[in-house]
């Protein structure tokens, strides 16, 4: 069972372990970047999965200017630098997380209704993923310093529909 958590400083001897594959660096930051970034933005925010006790994937998450690039809705939050930590790759964690994220989002960001990413066009294993988990191309395309990049949107469909 897997459990998303906001990351705190206790955390911080898994982050500088986290592993990446270099092939999955060039579509990815790793988390030390990212949570470096966070404290330097009051609008990011770093989340661990963890399993046992252990990392096994992290994400990042803003609002504000970040995600208003990329929609036009006001409640919408950006999921920036996915990752599973190579040691636990095809294990099924990263789908479990990006499945748990609504519950998470309900939870600590009530108000977000549409959970946006971007991920390369060359990316295709997790191209696939985030289709399985019920992620739409916006077709919206942006060119970045990696390469082209998708626009892809999940609606949290609990709150279009009127539950809360």
């Amino acid at each position: 069972m897997i459990q998303l958590k906001a990351y705190t400083p206790s955390y911080q001897k898994h982050i500088e372990a986290y592993q990446l594959l270099e092939e999955h660096q060039r579509f990815t930051e790793l988390p030390t970047v990212c949570v470096q970034k966070a404290k330097d933005d009051s609008q990011r925010f770093s989340v661990l999965t963890i399993s046992d006790e252990q990392l096994v994937t992290f994400f990042s998450l803003s609002v504000g200017d970040a995600v208003q690039m990329y929609t036009e809705n006001s409640n919408a939050i950006l999921l920036r630098s996915f990752s599973t930590d190579s040691n636990y790759q095809g294990r099924g964690y990263a789908k479990q997380s990006l499945m748990a994220l609504p519950f998470y989002l309900e939870k600590h960001f009530p108000n977000i209704t549409e959970i946006i990413l971007l991920v390369n066009c060359l990316n295709h294993p997790a191209i696939k993923l985030y289709q399985a988990c019920g992620f739409k191309d916006t077709t919206q395309r942006i060119r970045g310093i990696k390469g082209e990049q998708m626009v892809y949107s999940r609606k949290m469909v609990h709150k279009i529909e009127g539950g809360s």
